[in-house]
């Protein structure tokens, strides 16, 4: 009767217990949001800022390959620039969102 008792435990804690799922894909993607009222010169990393983010417009940049798995941690570090400052964005999934003002 003992052993049904400890056999049940295990199987309650093992089923109870869930593994946490990582995201990895070959082209995540970084997408940055103009949440201003004004339009936003800017470029993906080059000192040129040669493009336009309007407002409630949406850029985005593909950032490679992520994997978010703690032992491997394989990410690319895209950067916004923008004239008043730049934005190091590192993704966290597939699909990383960024907003500016």
């Amino acid at each position: 009767m003992n052993y049904k008792l400890v056999i049940a435990v295990i199987l309650i804690t093992s089923l109870g217990c869930k593994k946490k799922v990582y995201e990895h894909c070959t082209n995540a993607k970084v997408c940055v949001t103009n949440k201003g009222t004004q339009a936003i010169p800017y470029s993906w990393g080059g000192s040129q800022l040669n493009d336009t983010l309007r407002p409630g417009q949406t850029a985005c940049k593909d950032a490679g390959y992520l994997d978010t798995d703690p032992s491997v941690q394989s990410y690319s570090i895209v950067y916004f620039m923008m004239p008043s400052r730049s934005i190091a964005i590192r993704p966290t999934s597939c699909n990383t969102q960024q907003d500016v003002p």
